[in-house]
Parts: C-alpha cells; structure tokens; sequence
C-alpha cells in the first residue's frame, strides 16, 4: 500500500509527502481573488476550481543537519546540493542578522548525533 501524507494548518496544505510515481492533485474551489484568469480550470460538474498537483519523486539527493541550540538536530533534505547550498546560506545570513550564534551544521546524522542514537523513518527521541 502507498500512502500519502498531507499536513494543513489553517486551512492551507503545508506539506505533501508522497511516494515516488504517485501524483495528487489538490481542487481548491475558493477560487475568489489571487489568481490568475489562466490558472483556473472547470471540474467535470463544470463548478470552477484552482489545482495544485504534488507528484512523488526519488527521495531527496542531498541533505544537512542543523541543531538550533536546543540539542535537538533536525534534518533538511534537498532534490540537489545547489538547493542545499542555497538553504545553508539563507540560514547563515538570517542567523548573523538576528545575532544567532549557538546553531551548529552537521553534514551526517552520525555527526549530529555525535556517534549515539541515529534516528531512523518514523522514530522519536
């Protein structure tokens, strides 16, 4: 069985995790204000909706740890290292603009975790 995990908060999807060759489509039928004339299509009942479509793809090809100081490393994950790089730099610059300098950057789980509990898919603290 694939599943589909979709995470909303406030009433907008904030994540979509799927597996890869999997695609959803989301229909959005407040379709009042914000957008574009182009980007709205008419459903089967002919009722107007705004899609956004997620499709699965392989798992990510790069990825970074960062503990924010509370010991606690979280882990990023990114389609390419340009992505990541690009990532890493927009948290180095927001970090020295809001005077943050206890955030550390691991490039393994095994250094972020310092050789101890690595944790896996689905695992907790």
């Amino acid at each position: 069985m694939k599943v589909v995990n979709i995470t909303i908060d406030g009433g907008l999807i904030q994540n979509v995790e799927l597996p890869e060759g999997v695609r959803v489509e989301v229909r959005d039928y407040d379709t009042e204000g914000g957008i574009e004339e182009g980007e709205i299509e008419t459903d089967e009942n002919g009722d107007d909706y705004y899609p956004t479509v997620y499709e699965g793809t392989s798992p990510a090809k790069a990825s970074v740890w960062f503990d924010w100081g509370d010991g606690s490393p979280q882990q990023f994950q990114f389609d390419t290292e340009k992505e990541m790089d690009a990532f890493i730099q927009g948290v180095s610059a927001a970090a020295s603009g809001f005077g943050m300098d206890d955030y550390r950057q691991y490039d393994t789980a095994a250094e972020a975790f310092d050789g101890g509990w690595v944790p896996q898919l689905g695992d907790s603290p």
